[in-house]
């Protein structure tokens, strides 16, 4: 955490008294072992004798400031953080100049911090300063240069500025190559990083190759069976994942494990992240019994190495409720949540951001159990927390906001859910961009409560402008593209503006076969959404061969007898009720399914018509 400096830098190092070295080695012991006030405590006390002996404006002050800064971050305190960042700054623009090192480094600190507190707009006026600081100092192909490329590219793909994101990445890692050769190991991480935009934007073409190579890369240089190698496969899985090749992702997940196993052991906290990993993909697979028993394992591992109230056993607790929540299991979820709320409460204070997020995560508990009244207070309190720490305008706040709309919209409240859409809304635009995901998210978010109260026109004006955010930003051919497709198309559909809806779906269709594969339950969503539609225009052909392939689709992933199965075998029912109420038998092929269908119908009706 603290800043060494290194006389390498161009700066006269003189000695420090024996009471600032060990007030603030101290600090940072403390501050390592989250006994924050403590550290908070030997920090000032630090700061307070260097200002003494070698006043406000010296470098020794500045460093100790900055220790104090980083301290205040980490606990969310970023007003104080803000404070002492820029008073770092400050001294060392005076005493270093513009262009020196550390006055980069005190421009990237503010930069981060500035995207801790929603505001891009800053972070982005910081890190700009410290490339162009960087260029002048050091030159436009420069490592230095290549790295301050690369942390201006990772703000703008957060705030979905994917276009300018891209260049960015490029210069970064052509620099490398120049420098460092195209087998050397930044390389492979510059690789990683463009891959990593282009799988965000769905370009998975363009993001396998560059995966591969810096995957070889790691294998030659560091052998198959080194940690970051492991982590280059996981990296390759998460593109599988997205591209729908979910045993491919499997044997990496699975491969990357084994090597960090081999390193340290079975048990050791290192093989956490990968155990997770391969939990994640049976979670997404609804593999749930595989993952469960991954979500313990690294929950006991976490235990047993930091102790249970260590802050970064939250992550394990989560990972746990989570999947007991999805599994319906919420007398299980429920002391999870609560366990890690208390940790939170413990460990950073009951108005701590992180806090506040632990509490959202026992609301949204709550919500699914149907316990209203304890999720909004849950809800409530998250919100003030956000809204007091970070300030009315953080996207946290923004998110906080949404939170609590939802659960107004869930019980019908829909005047209430109204404002608080249209406030999160217009905080994300303001601080995250038009482009960005969560304002997208915000815009249908909108678009559906309008949607449900009949407010057609509002809802098609936001649906349009999301989709069309969508393609701009993530391609024709990505999920979220598809989710908005269906979206629109299912409006239009509620309107019986059918020629219209009929071209959104069939595209939906097309990009969750492509991404998920013909036989998936995703997939069955978008045919049932189709054959609703062609039952609809009476084209009963094209309707009929889409609920079978639902249906089979459902029987396969969940038998016959499920409930969900069932409403699909109803729905076909129904569909050919209608048929044969508008006279169009003719129209149905000789299917073994539709056919049996059809003779028990007419053996009810016999049977009816005689009793």
């Amino acid at each position: 955490m603290n800043e060494v400096p290194n006389s390498t830098l161009g700066l006269q190092l003189l000695p420090p008294s024996r009471n600032i070295g060990n007030s603030s080695q101290l600090g940072n012991l403390y501050d390592s072992i989250d006994k924050y006030k403590d550290a908070e405590a030997l920090y000032t006390h630090s700061l307070s004798i260097c200002e003494q002996q070698f006043g406000l404006d010296h470098l020794y002050t500045a460093q100790n400031v900055n220790n104090l800064a980083m301290l205040y971050e980490s606990i969310g305190k970023y007003t104080e953080a803000e404070s002492l960042y820029n008073r770092t700054l400050s001294i060392r623009e005076k005493q270093l100049g513009s262009h020196h090192l550390y006055t980069v480094h005190s421009l990237n600190s503010l930069g981060l911090l500035s995207e801790s507190m929603g505001s891009y707009t800053a972070a982005e006026i910081f890190y700009t300063r410290a490339l162009l600081a960087t260029q002048a100092r050091v030159g436009d192909n420069h490592l230095q240069t290549a790295h301050s490329l690369y942390r201006l590219a990772q703000l703008y793909r957060a705030m979905g500025r994917y276009t300018e994101a891209e260049p960015l990445y490029v210069k970064s890692h052509d620099i490398c190559v120049q420098k460092l050769g195209v087998n050397h190991i930044d390389t492979a991480q510059s690789l990683n990083h463009l891959a990593g935009l282009y799988l965000v934007m769905g370009r998975y073409i363009d993001a396998e190759p560059l995966y591969l190579d810096a995957q070889a890369i790691y294998e030659q240089k560091l052998g198959i069976n080194h940690p970051e190698t492991a982590q280059s496969l996981q990296d390759l899985a998460k593109l599988y994942i997205a591209m729908g090749k979910f045993d491919r992702a499997e044997d990496l997940h699975i491969r990357a494990l084994k090597i960090n196993e081999q390193k340290v052991g079975a048990e050791h906290l290192e093989i956490v992240e990968s155990v997770n990993y391969l939990a994640h993909l049976y979670l997404d697979l609804k593999r749930y019994n595989d993952a469960e028993v991954l979500y313990n394992r690294a929950l006991r591992i976490n235990d047993r190495e930091l102790g249970s109230n260590h802050i970064d056993i939250i992550p394990s607790l989560n990972n746990l409720a989570g999947l007991y929540k999805i599994r319906q299991r919420y007398e299980e979820a429920e002391p999870l949540y609560i366990r890690a709320f208390g940790i939170c409460e413990q460990q950073l204070g009951s108005s701590h951001p992180y806090t506040a997020q632990s509490l959202n995560h026992l609301a949204n508990l709550y919500y699914q159990m149907g316990r209203f009244p304890e999720s909004r207070f849950q809800l409530i309190r998250a919100l003030e927390i956000y809204d007091r720490q970070l300030g009315k305008d953080h996207p946290y706040t923004a998110q906080g906001l949404n939170n609590l709309a939802s659960l107004h919209y869930r019980i019908e409240e829909y005047s209430a859910a109204e404002p608080l859409y249209l406030r999160a809304l217009r905080i994300y635009e303001q601080q995250l961009g038009q482009d960005h995901s969560n304002t997208t998210q915000g815009l249908n978010n909108l678009a559906v409560l309008y949607y449900k109260t009949a407010r057609y026109d509002e809802a098609e004006l936001l649906y349009i402008r999301a989709l069309e955010t969508r393609k701009r930003q993530l391609g024709s051919d990505h999920l979220h593209t598809a989710q908005s497709l269906n979206n629109l198309a299912s409006l239009y559909y509620k309107l019986g503006r059918y020629s219209e809806a009929e071209p959104l779906y069939t595209q939906a269709l097309a990009i969750r076969e492509n991404r998920f594969g013909i036989d998936r339950i995703e997939t069955a969503s978008s045919l049932n959404n189709l054959a609703f539609l062609y039952q609809s225009m009476q084209e009963y052909s094209k309707a009929e061969s889409l609920y079978i392939r639902s249906l089979e689709i459902r029987s396969k992933h969940f038998g016959v007898d499920h409930p969900k199965t069932q409403k699909v075998r109803l729905n076909f029912t129904e569909f050919l009720k209608q048929v044969v109420a508008d006279g169009a038998i003719d129209r149905l092929s000789d299917r073994p399914l539709t056919q049996a269908l059809l003779t028990k119908m007419r053996r009810q009706e016999l049977k009816s018509n005689a009793v």
